[in-house]
């Protein structure tokens, strides 16, 4: 095996200079800040969770200006449990409207007091936020997440649900699946303008009649802008 191994490392060693986008998808090695900052557009941040048993960490990047690091007092089973509780207002199946539980917006806010609001200096004048979530994070969207207290009443409408401050208000937000990712898309040649269209999404196992008229709303208002 010694001698296959002093063979081959000359042949991995041309293979990593001749073809190093090949290299880096076989072996990929981690981003230093240095690079990630290099791929961030302006206005860009990305934020990276690692979650342990009992303790969360956070590190925000700006395009420019200092990293911020916050560690948090939130381990790995206090967080799955609250997403899942969020997500219990989310995964409805074939409910009726009216039928919807409410949405945690207690639960959804003290996440964010864990996990956004320490590094807010790296993230409060961007326009979007690139979001590369660790564990039980990952099945939860960021934007639903309240930047401030907030006891929203819960009925058939969600009108009660209008003056949250949710964080997408503030910001559009993406998610990736590692840093890696960002790295692999920017590389990527940009479509040309003409191009690209735009494009509204609406998915749902079921075909109810409520969910119908729901998605006939969605498009009707985005056709009115």
């Amino acid at each position: 095996m010694t001698r296959v191994q002093t063979c081959a490392l000359p042949i991995c060693q041309e293979i990593r200079a001749r073809y190093p986008r090949y290299a880096q998808l076989q072996e990929p090695r981690p981003t230093t800040v240095a690079e990630l900052q290099a791929l961030l557009h302006p206005g860009e941040v990305l934020l990276a969770t690692y979650t342990a048993h009992d303790r969360s960490h956070v590190w925000a990047v700006p395009k420019s200006g200092p990293v911020r690091y916050a560690g948090t007092a939130l381990g790995s089973a206090e967080l799955a449990a609250t997403v899942t509780r969020l997500r219990a207002a989310l995964d409805v199946g074939d409910l009726p409207l009216g039928a919807f539980p409410a949405f945690d917006t207690a639960a959804a806010h003290r996440l964010y007091a864990h996990l956004l609001q320490p590094v807010q200096a790296a993230w409060r004048n961007a326009h979007t936020l690139i979001v590369v979530p660790h564990g039980a994070l990952a099945q939860l969207p960021l934007a639903l997440l309240p930047t401030a207290p907030s006891a929203a009443s819960h009925d058939a409408t969600f009108s009660g649900y209008r003056a949250v401050p949710w964080l997408i208000r503030q910001l559009a937000i993406a998610h990736l699946p590692s840093v890696n990712a960002l790295a692999a898309l920017r590389m990527q040649p940009a479509a040309p303008p003409t191009e690209r269209r735009q494009f509204a999404g609406l998915g749902s196992e079921e075909h109810t009649s409520e969910l119908q008229s729901l998605r006939h709303l969605v498009c009707r208002l985005l056709l009115e802008k």
